[in-house]
């Protein structure tokens, strides 16, 4: 990296546990001691006694080689892995997307969760920011919730669990969090998860290899499909939109899928001005995981059509047993020095605008 450039990775997974979080509701907060119960039941070995549906979690154990569940964890971490600035998302909100009962769960566990990431773990100076989580079953809720961190240099971003959205997140309910995000300049990530074998939309599947195959590109692509032809970005052309944890090669098939359907139907696009590929092309994407492939050159084409290195930013998805190291870019051929640098940070400093 050139003098002045950092690498910034936008997809890390703040452990957080239970018997941290309980302490940071209000002491005559009902809720508190359900989630003093849930400490015991977490015992550091994940929260899924809390909730209605568990998701895969067989490589828990793996994250918990980590230290990512401090700052001083995260900060070795960081040293360890070369990356000057981390934004955070934590790790059980994959387990809060799959809670279905109208109930207080999501609220009272991101109130919790915020309150201890803030007093205990970001620290711009440090390079550790976060990203506010959404609860999208109440965007009136979401939205205060911006209007409550989003002036605090620490939090970058607000980040919306792509599995999680229904009615998905091209629906106008969401428009009030959207609005929020432009008003206060706050880019939205779309972050793509899935659940288990037993939890999958579709049933019958036999492992987690088909479900943790499928699960995240099918739920970005709804989202996606969802957000482009629904007209988000005609409604909110100032919102900066951010995909992540599908990879890459699902994007361009998305693009002209939808511009195929698009031009047999324009009619029931009604507020697209563009081809839906056009408005893809303004998206930026995290590039975690990178597919295996037999010939780097097939990344050097899926780039070019989804818009070229600076639609892309790095992330790692530290501290998941799958997650990518810089290498991943560093190692592309075809890119130019600038073109890498830009991918590993240039192009997240600017859209979150990282000091």
């Amino acid at each position: 990296m050139s003098k002045g450039t950092s690498v910034v990775d936008i997809d890390a997974h703040f452990i957080d546990h239970f018997d941290e979080l309980w302490h940071y509701l209000d002491e005559d907060d009902p809720w508190r001691d359900r989630f003093r119960a849930g400490a015991e039941m977490d015992a550091r070995k994940g929260n899924g006694q809390f909730f209605p549906k568990t998701v895969y979690n067989s490589d828990y154990e793996a994250i918990q080689r980590s230290g990512f569940e401090s700052k001083e964890g995260i900060l070795e971490d960081m040293d360890d892995l070369g990356i000057d600035k981390i934004l955070l998302i934590g790790q059980q909100l994959v387990r809060l997307s799959n809670i279905e009962a109208d109930d207080f769960r999501p609220i009272k566990y991101v109130r919790a969760y915020m309150r201890h990431l803030m007093q205990n773990i970001v620290d711009p100076d440090a390079g550790i920011y976060a990203t506010l989580p959404i609860v999208q079953a109440d965007p009136d809720w979401a939205v205060s919730m911006i209007e409550e961190y989003a002036d605090d240099p620490g939090v970058v971003g607000a980040v919306m669990m792509s599995h999680a959205g229904e009615p998905p997140y091209g629906n106008h309910r969401y428009d009030p969090i959207y609005e929020a995000c432009v008003k206060y300049d706050l880019p939205v990530l779309f972050h793509a998860d899935f659940s288990s074998v037993d939890d999958f939309h579709y049933k019958g599947f036999g492992t987690n290899l088909e479900t943790h195959s499928l699960g995240f590109i099918i739920a970005n692509m709804c989202q996606l499909t969802s957000v482009v032809i629904q007209g988000v970005p005609e409604r909110f052309p100032n919102l900066d939109i951010i995909f992540q944890e599908a990879g890459l090669f699902y994007i361009p098939m998305m693009m002209y899928r939808l511009d195929q359907e698009y031009l047999r139907n324009p009619d029931l696009a009604p507020l697209l001005d563009s081809l839906p590929s056009e408005y893809m092309k303004e998206f930026y994407f995290g590039t975690q995981p990178m597919e295996q492939v037999p010939d780097k050159k097939y990344f050097k084409y899926v780039i070019e059509m989804l818009g070229g290195p600076e639609r892309l930013m790095w992330a790692s998805d530290w501290p998941h047993p799958d997650y990518d190291e810089q290498s991943v870019i560093t190692e592309l051929p075809f890119l130019s020095s600038s073109e890498k640098e830009a991918i590993l940070g240039g192009n997240a400093e600017r859209v979150f605008s990282l000091n």
